[in-house]
C-alpha cells in the first residue's frame, strides 16, 4: 500500500499533461490540414501525447524501483500499437455519429 499515492499521482500528472498535450497537438493539426486528414490528425497528436504519458508515468511511479528505459519502451510501444488500431474505428465511430 506504500506505492499507492505514488502511483496516483503519476497517473494524475501523467494524464493531466499528456492529453492536454494531445489536445493541443490535434487542434494545431486540425487547423494546419484545414479539418482533413483526421487519421493524421488523430496519430500525430496521440503518439507524441503517449509518449510523454509513459515517459511520465514511469518516471513518477517508479524511479528508483524498475529500469525505466525498457519499461518506458515496452508501455510506448503497446500504446502506439493500440492507437494505430484504433484509426479505423474511430472513422466507424465518426460514420455512425454523423448518420445520428
Amino acid at each position: 500500500m506504500g506505492g499507492v499515492p505514488r502511483l496516483m499521482a503519476a497517473s494524475f500528472v501523467a494524464f493531466f499533461v499528456s492529453e492536454n498535450f494531445d489536445a493541443y497537438l490535434f487542434q494545431w493539426f486540425k487547423n494546419l490540414t484545414r479539418g482533413r486528414h483526421l487519421w493524421m490528425r488523430n496519430a500525430f497528436s496521440s503518439l507524441p501525447a503517449m509518449l510523454a504519458d509513459s515517459i511520465l508515468f514511469n518516471v513518477i511511479a517508479f524511479y528508483g524501483v524498475f529500469p525505466l528505459i525498457p519499461l518506458t519502451i515496452g508501455l510506448t510501444l503497446i500504446k502506439w500499437a493500440v492507437g494505430v488500431v484504433n484509426i479505423p474505428f474511430m472513422y466507424l465511430s465518426r460514420a455512425v455519429l454523423e448518420k445520428g
